[in-house]
């Protein structure tokens, strides 16, 4: 499907979200899907066939209300025509391997058609009415997966849920963007998940380690038993599972040093979830002097009375706010600190990855952002959520 004709076409984005099942070639719009009764009483399911008429990358008012079908005759449930489609039975081959069988006719009363969505629904509602009277859990809204065809989509399959929403534009702030993440570990593998799913570029995995059962328990999704024995790296292990829905992740099995710390110049935004130390120093030190803008998080959860209590931190680094945001991050492993507690948990890890993720989209405009702190704390214990702002 053609995804700029689709973006940019409400009437088509429409149908498109309501589930029905569209192609276009060659200049048609083809509504796959759409069920019927035939003559003898069986649900059949036909195609609707129309002409587009655009206006550029944009769908006009439709020109002419008549439709081509594919399928046989459509009855009302005793088997006899319905009567409001003006019916031409007449097979053509509109496109190579494209048959029509039939066309129907049905103008509007009063007025022409004032889009293809408006078109489509009058002649679903037409030919399906009747057997979906009869069994209302038939439907011409399947919701057929869509997959990309757009080189510039980083998505193996199409975005339907921002159009859905209606924030299609909003979303698009994050499109071209390359991100880095530092450390794939509990909360970075849930960065991963989340980035997945916006319109970056290209996501960049850093880490040495491999993917152990442990990690298996504080990471998104359910590894399968026989990949926790094949001991890949976690950046490997993570491209193969969320390489399903995003076409450009790159495993960088290997922790960034003085030696290779160049590599992080070419990146728009860089998420550091790796413990402090002399490789955590490197990174933060590179990306301030180069002016990258980063989101550096830590969790300190540790067992008091027998229960959980902590803090899980969010610290962004940005010109005008790169000096103050050092005082929170925690480089130097020889003094203690609060986020020195290993302990991690899924969902803690989850919630520290969402602050941080609603933060960068925050910085890129997509949220409002009222105010604009460099630094945030989530107190556990009290769910009290302590910022300090620019």
């Amino acid at each position: 499907m053609s995804r700029k004709l689709l973006d940019h076409s409400p009437d088509l984005i429409r149908l498109r979200d309501e589930g029905k099942h569209l192609e276009i070639q060659g200049g048609y719009l083809i509504v796959s899907e759409v069920p019927y009764f035939d003559a003898q009483q069986n649900v059949q399911r036909g195609k609707i066939i129309v002409q587009l008429n655009l206006s550029g990358d944009v769908t006009a008012a439709p020109t002419n209300h008549a439709v081509n079908f594919s399928g046989s005759q459509p009855c009302n449930i005793d088997g006899s025509e319905i009567a409001a489609l003006a019916i031409n039975p007449n097979r053509v081959e509109i496109l190579p391997g494209l048959f029509s069988d039939r066309t129907f006719s049905n103008k509007h009363p009063d007025r022409n058609y004032y889009d293809y969505h408006e078109l489509i629904h009058r002649y679903v509602e037409i030919i399906s009415n009747p057997v979906k009277a009869h069994d209302p859990s038939i439907t011409e809204n399947v919701f057929p997966v869509i997959e990309s065809t757009d080189d510039d989509d980083p998505h193996v399959y199409m975005d339907t849920s921002s159009s859905r929403a209606q924030i299609g534009m909003i979303n698009e702030r994050t499109r071209g963007l390359r991100i880095a993440i530092i450390g794939v570990g509990g909360t970075g593998s849930y960065l991963l998940d989340f980035l997945t799913k916006t319109h970056v570029s290209e996501i960049h995995l850093y880490d040495a380690d491999l993917f152990f059962q442990h990690n298996a328990f504080r990471a998104p999704g359910a590894a399968h038993i026989e990949e926790l024995r094949a001991k890949y790296f976690k950046v490997a292990y993570h491209k193969m599972k969320y390489g399903n829905m995003h076409k450009r992740i790159y495993d960088h099995p290997y922790n960034i040093t003085s030696e290779n710390v160049n590599e992080l110049s070419p990146y728009d935004f860089v998420f550091v979830s790796a413990d402090g130390g002399e490789y955590k120093k490197v990174v933060i030190d590179y990306l301030v002097s180069n002016n990258i803008r980063f989101i550096d998080l830590g969790m300190g959860i540790e067992i008091v009375n027998n229960k959980l209590v902590g803090q899980l931190r969010v610290t962004t680094g940005a010109p005008g706010s790169y000096e103050k945001a050092l005082e929170h991050i925690p480089i130097d492993k020889a003094k203690p600190n609060v986020y020195d507690s290993n302990i991690q948990i899924a969902e803690l890890n989850a919630l520290n990855a969402c602050l941080a993720i609603i933060k960068w989209k925050k910085m890129l405009g997509c949220y409002s952002d009222a105010a604009d702190e460099y630094s945030s704390v989530f107190v556990l214990e009290t769910n009290n959520n302590i910022c300090e702002n620019n």
